[in-house]
């Protein structure tokens, strides 16, 4: 059986057949979304806020 390269979880023969990722788990890869989301969001905030700063 297979684990997960991040949370080292077994993926049984289904579970890798219907995986999106060869290497992750299905949860582990929602959670790598949702970060890599999060910090799109405080990036493009920080920007917003620069530029209004410049322009006041």
């Amino acid at each position: 059986m297979k684990r997960c390269a991040r949370c080292n979880k077994k993926r049984s023969v289904l579970e890798q057949r219907l995986s999106l990722d060869k290497e992750f788990c299905d949860e582990c890869l929602f959670d790598i979304d949702e970060e890599i989301r999060e910090r799109r969001i405080i990036t493009i905030r920080y920007r917003l806020k620069d530029d209004n700063e410049r322009k006041s």
